[in-house]
């Protein structure tokens, strides 16, 4: 059986825009590896099939940078729905507690 009562549900806006400025700062916490990755010597090995593997391993990993990217991007942007859809609810539920229409 579910309980709950109305003071369990609340949003704490301060912590969802801390969440979403970390997430929306990803970009730039991202660009010192992707530089490091970027600016690898991929010939100093001396050997092809090396040096083809680690080309490999790095694309890989500007892809997986690519990803993060894009999901930290849309989490932000879901956290920020999120807090507009509560301060709307919010101000809707005082309106109606007020007597508004």
């Amino acid at each position: 059986m579910l309980r709950g009562m109305s003071s369990d549900l609340y949003v704490d806006s301060a912590a969802l825009g801390r969440a979403q400025a970390t997430l929306a700062d990803t970009g730039a916490l991202l660009s010192a590896p992707r530089a490091a990755l970027r600016s690898s010597d991929r010939g100093a090995t001396g050997n092809r099939d090396v040096e083809g593997a680690l080309g490999e391993f790095l694309a890989g990993w500007e892809h997986g940078f690519d990803l993060i990217e894009e999901f930290a991007t849309s989490a932000a942007q879901f956290l920020q729905n999120v807090d507009d859809a509560f301060v709307t609810l919010e101000a809707s539920l005082a309106g109606l507690c007020r007597g508004a229409t």
